[in-house]
């Protein structure tokens, strides 16, 4: 049976991956081109404004969150020894990476091609290491 701790972590990674999918938006600008033809254009410029919108402050919320509840389930490890906490542990680690991840992307968005890729990748090593936690005795 879960203990609290594990359920109340899980319980906080789920609301914290929710919360970062909900404001996934690009900044792309419709362009007409040629003969009335539609382009989609990235927008390189970033202005003070862009980490004020509501996907941005998401983004860093998402990011310290998972730092603190790395903080917290570190904490949990070294006091408990247990290799359960240790799996969430590594979890956080990766979230907290892939939050890092984020933060390039708000500040180089047309230079960091790998963003979704390991951000995609980091999502499925997140959730192997909580299932396993949660298996774990």
């Amino acid at each position: 049976m879960l203990d609290t701790n594990a359920k109340n972590i899980s319980l906080l990674f789920l609301l914290t991956v929710l919360s970062a999918d909900l404001a996934a938006a690009d900044n792309y600008s419709t362009h007409f081109g040629n003969e009335g033809e539609v382009m989609m254009v990235y927008q390189h410029e970033r202005s003070i404004m862009d980490f004020v919108s509501l996907d941005s402050m998401i983004k860093i919320g998402v990011g310290f969150l998972g730092f603190m509840l790395l903080m917290v389930s570190a904490l949990a490890y070294y006091r408990e020894r247990r290799i359960k906490f240790f799996f969430i542990m590594l979890a956080f680690l990766i979230f907290t990476l892939k939050g890092i991840l984020g933060w390039v992307d708000l500040l180089y968005p047309g230079d960091s091609p790998f963003v979704i890729p390991f951000s995609d990748s980091f999502d499925f090593i997140i959730l192997m290491l909580f299932s396993i936690a949660i298996l774990k005795e």
